[in-house]
């Protein structure tokens, strides 16, 4: 949220009801998508046979995720330090969305070559 939002309590609110575990628990028996908590995996509904078949292949599609490792040639601390420089950029208006991305990875992309350079 950004330091000078004029509806910081607000947006704190839709955070909150967002992210609480009713919520949560009726996203998961709704359909939403999978939860990201395999606890509240059960709850998927499974009642019509439209979801059943969504579940299913929902079910089929987590064989094939895995979480992005960021590269042995950059340190996560020196990932964060770039994203977070372009990122604050682009949320105090100063590098626009569009541009924002370009901009990671161009900064990123260097510090990968520093990185392979110094390994040999």
């Amino acid at each position: 949220m950004p330091h000078k939002s004029k509806n910081k309590d607000a947006a704190w609110r839709v955070f909150e009801w967002h992210f609480d575990e009713a919520s949560a628990k009726t996203r998961a028996s709704s359909g939403w998508g999978i939860p990201t908590l395999k606890s509240l995996r059960p709850l998927m509904s499974r009642q019509e046979d439209f979801k059943e078949r969504t579940l299913s292949a929902q079910q089929n599609e987590l064989k094939h995720f895995s979480v992005v490792a960021i590269s042995p040639y950059i340190p996560g601390d020196a990932f964060e330090s770039l994203f977070n420089q372009a990122a604050t950029l682009a949320m105090q208006g100063e590098l626009f969305v569009d541009r924002l991305a370009g901009r990671l990875n161009s900064v990123i992309n260097k510090q990968i070559k520093r990185g392979k350079e110094q390994v040999g």
